[in-house]
Protein backbone atom coordinates (compact mmCIF):
# COMPACT_ATOMS: atom_id res chain seq x y z
CA UNK A 1 0.00 0.00 0.00
CA UNK A 2 1.27 3.12 -0.80
CA UNK A 3 1.00 6.27 1.19
CA UNK A 4 -0.03 10.16 -0.60
CA UNK A 5 -0.20 13.58 -0.27
CA UNK A 6 -3.57 15.04 -1.56
CA UNK A 7 -3.50 18.71 -2.21
CA UNK A 8 -6.95 20.86 -2.16
CA UNK A 9 -7.07 24.52 -2.01
CA UNK A 10 -10.35 26.23 0.19
CA UNK A 11 -11.65 29.73 0.06
CA UNK A 12 -12.07 29.83 3.97
CA UNK A 13 -10.93 28.53 7.36
CA UNK A 14 -14.87 27.00 7.70
CA UNK A 15 -14.20 25.05 4.50
CA UNK A 16 -11.07 23.93 5.02
CA UNK A 17 -11.78 22.95 8.90
CA UNK A 18 -15.09 21.19 7.65
CA UNK A 19 -13.34 19.06 5.12
CA UNK A 20 -10.46 18.16 7.11
CA UNK A 21 -12.50 17.35 10.11
CA UNK A 22 -15.03 15.21 8.00
CA UNK A 23 -11.85 13.47 6.39
CA UNK A 24 -9.88 12.24 9.82
CA UNK A 25 -13.03 11.26 11.49
CA UNK A 26 -14.49 9.11 8.70
CA UNK A 27 -11.13 7.45 8.72
CA UNK A 28 -10.42 8.65 5.01
CA UNK A 29 -7.27 10.54 5.73
CA UNK A 30 -4.91 10.09 8.89
CA UNK A 31 -4.03 13.94 8.92
CA UNK A 32 -4.89 17.18 7.45
CA UNK A 33 -2.73 20.71 7.71
CA UNK A 34 -4.55 23.81 6.96
CA UNK A 35 -2.27 26.11 5.60
CA UNK A 36 -3.34 29.68 5.51
CA UNK A 37 -2.18 32.57 3.52
CA UNK A 38 -2.34 31.47 -0.14
CA UNK A 39 -1.98 34.03 -3.17
CA UNK A 40 -3.75 32.09 -6.13
CA UNK A 41 -3.72 33.11 -9.56
CA UNK A 42 -5.03 31.20 -12.03
CA UNK A 43 -7.19 31.63 -15.45
CA UNK A 44 -11.18 31.10 -15.43
CA UNK A 45 -13.08 31.20 -18.06
CA UNK A 46 -10.93 33.66 -20.09
CA UNK A 47 -10.67 35.80 -16.87
CA UNK A 48 -7.19 35.97 -15.15
CA UNK A 49 -8.02 35.73 -11.11
CA UNK A 50 -6.16 36.34 -7.90
CA UNK A 51 -7.93 34.77 -4.66
CA UNK A 52 -6.87 34.22 -0.60
CA UNK A 53 -7.01 30.47 -0.32
CA UNK A 54 -5.84 28.25 2.13
CA UNK A 55 -4.42 24.89 1.29
CA UNK A 56 -4.84 21.43 2.86
CA UNK A 57 -2.23 19.36 3.16
CA UNK A 58 -4.16 15.70 3.13
CA UNK A 59 -1.91 12.20 3.86
CA UNK A 60 -3.51 8.81 3.16
CA UNK A 61 -3.54 5.29 1.45
CA UNK A 62 -3.44 5.48 -2.64
CA UNK A 63 -6.54 2.99 -2.04
CA UNK A 64 -8.74 5.98 -0.55
CA UNK A 65 -7.72 8.47 -3.18
CA UNK A 66 -11.22 7.94 -5.41
CA UNK A 67 -12.95 8.06 -1.76
CA UNK A 68 -11.43 11.17 -0.39
CA UNK A 69 -11.51 12.71 -4.52
CA UNK A 70 -15.58 12.17 -3.96
CA UNK A 71 -16.02 13.59 -0.69
CA UNK A 72 -14.35 16.59 -1.14
CA UNK A 73 -16.61 17.20 -4.52
CA UNK A 74 -19.07 16.74 -2.14
CA UNK A 75 -18.31 19.57 0.29
CA UNK A 76 -16.65 21.98 -1.54
CA UNK A 77 -17.79 25.34 -3.00
CA UNK A 78 -15.98 25.46 -6.18
CA UNK A 79 -16.88 24.29 -9.31
CA UNK A 80 -13.79 22.57 -10.06
CA UNK A 81 -11.87 22.16 -6.59
CA UNK A 82 -8.23 21.23 -6.96
CA UNK A 83 -7.34 17.96 -6.12
CA UNK A 84 -4.03 16.75 -6.76
CA UNK A 85 -2.95 13.10 -5.31
CA UNK A 86 0.71 12.69 -5.14
CA UNK A 87 2.78 9.40 -4.24
CA UNK A 88 5.11 9.13 -1.13
CA UNK A 89 7.88 8.07 -2.42
CA UNK A 90 9.88 8.32 1.20
CA UNK A 91 10.48 9.66 4.29
CA UNK A 92 10.40 8.81 8.17
CA UNK A 93 9.80 5.16 8.69
CA UNK A 94 8.46 5.75 11.79
CA UNK A 95 5.64 8.54 10.48
CA UNK A 96 4.80 6.31 7.14
CA UNK A 97 4.17 3.34 9.32
CA UNK A 98 1.77 5.22 11.59
CA UNK A 99 0.13 7.03 8.28
CA UNK A 100 -0.47 3.51 6.98
CA UNK A 101 -2.08 2.08 10.12
CA UNK A 102 -4.11 5.22 10.92
CA UNK A 103 -7.50 4.75 7.96
CA UNK A 104 -7.10 0.32 8.58
CA UNK A 105 -10.70 0.57 9.30
CA UNK A 106 -12.66 2.24 6.48
CA UNK A 107 -9.88 0.72 4.16
CA UNK A 108 -10.74 -2.18 5.34
CA UNK A 109 -14.74 -1.73 4.97
CA UNK A 110 -13.55 -0.68 1.29
CA UNK A 111 -11.51 -3.50 0.57
CA UNK A 112 -14.39 -5.94 1.67
CA UNK A 113 -17.05 -4.16 0.04
CA UNK A 114 -15.13 -4.16 -3.49
CA UNK A 115 -13.85 -7.85 -3.02
CA UNK A 116 -17.87 -8.65 -2.58
CA UNK A 117 -18.94 -7.13 -5.36
CA UNK A 118 -16.26 -8.69 -8.07
CA UNK A 119 -16.83 -12.23 -6.45
CA UNK A 120 -21.08 -11.67 -6.33
CA UNK A 121 -20.20 -10.21 -10.64
CA UNK A 122 -18.33 -13.43 -11.22
CA UNK A 123 -20.93 -16.02 -9.82
CA UNK A 124 -23.45 -13.75 -11.64
CA UNK A 125 -21.65 -13.86 -15.21
CA UNK A 126 -20.74 -18.08 -14.64
CA UNK A 127 -23.18 -20.02 -14.85
CA UNK A 128 -21.41 -22.99 -13.51
CA UNK A 129 -20.45 -20.66 -10.33
CA UNK A 130 -23.85 -19.54 -9.72
CA UNK A 131 -25.71 -23.35 -9.52
CA UNK A 132 -22.79 -24.02 -7.60
CA UNK A 133 -23.64 -20.56 -5.24
CA UNK A 134 -26.98 -21.62 -4.91
CA UNK A 135 -26.35 -25.12 -3.81
CA UNK A 136 -24.15 -23.53 -0.93
CA UNK A 137 -27.06 -21.07 0.09
CA UNK A 138 -29.32 -23.93 0.28
CA UNK A 139 -27.40 -25.66 3.39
Amino acid sequence: ERCIIVFCTVPSPDVGMKIAEDLVSEEYAACVNIVPGLMSVYRWKGDICRDNELLLVIKSRKSLFDAISSRIKAMHPYEVPEIICCDISGGSEPYLEWLLGVPFVYSAKLYMGVLYERISELVYKNPVLSKISKCLIRF
